[in-house]
């Protein structure tokens, strides 16, 4: 009676000894479906095929799978936001996602052509191959709020500037392009404007063009940031393409 009680014992904690790591496995794994958005980096125009010194900012988003993934990407980066999506939720993001692809054409294509951009005769292939070659080396970043940097860039190439004076500077911003050079919205600001600071960022342009269903600007939601994360520079509300170059034309 002895050995058989003595054997169940340790049947028992051997059990216990193989549940505890299956449990563990089985809630790190369950599904768990969480948007994330943590700081990123900045990147030269010049990345992008364009003879431009300025920086378009980006920042690292994406959804978890599970909890292992939340913890794995939690350790990844020191300014991150976990955002919890239900099923719903979940599957608008992923379409959302594929809506960004679409967007960055638009944004490309509305950049290139601008009419501020004086053409050849041979515009319609120049512009093709420019365009073609941007969306390319741009495949790795998803979104289109790089479109008003990369703008600026191009007025740069196009017109043999420099507005970092030789590297002095770093300009850095966020927000798309429109056909009629507005500079539209985006998302992401505290992020973005932690990566400037990380970055030594001198000069950030933002948007500055609320409309009727959002309540606040760009540069509204900056401002209270800027205030209350003590950073360092110069945040500078743009409308219209021509507020960011005549901001720097006269710098």
């Amino acid at each position: 009676m002895g050995l058989v009680s003595s054997i169940s014992k340790e049947a028992k904690v051997s059990a216990l000894l193989l549940f505890v790591p299956l449990l563990i496995t089985v809630i790190l794994l369950f599904p768990k479906h969480e948007e994330y958005i943590a700081t990123g980096d900045i990147v030269p125009v010049e990345e992008l095929g364009v003879s431009g010194s300025v920086y378009f900012t980006y920042v690292n988003l994406g959804v978890t799978q599970n909890i292992y993934e939340k913890l794995t990407i939690q350790y990844s980066y020191d300014e991150i936001e976990f955002i919890p999506l239900d099923s719903y939720e979940h599957e608008n993001y992923i379409y959302q996602l594929e809506e960004m692809e679409f967007s960055k054409d638009e944004v490309v294509s509305n950049a290139v052509h601008l009419p501020i951009f004086e053409q050849s005769q041979n515009s319609n292939e120049l512009l093709y191959n420019k365009m073609s070659n941007i969306l390319e080396n741009s495949s790795s970043y998803a979104g289109d709020s790089f479109g008003l940097m990369l703008t600026i860039g191009l007025y740069e190439e196009m017109y043999k500037k420099d507005f970092s004076k030789n590297g002095s500077y770093i300009i850095a911003g966020t927000g798309t392009i429109n056909p009629d050079y507005s500079i539209g919205e985006v998302g992401a600001i505290r992020h973005k404007l932690l990566t400037a600071e990380q970055n030594n960022v001198d000069v950030f342009f933002i948007p500055d063009n609320k409309d009727s269903y959002s309540g606040q600007s760009n540069f509204e939601e900056a401002l209270e940031i800027v205030k209350e994360e003590k950073l360092s520079f110069q945040v500078v509300p743009v409308a219209k393409l021509d507020d960011a170059i005549s901001y720097l034309e006269n710098s």
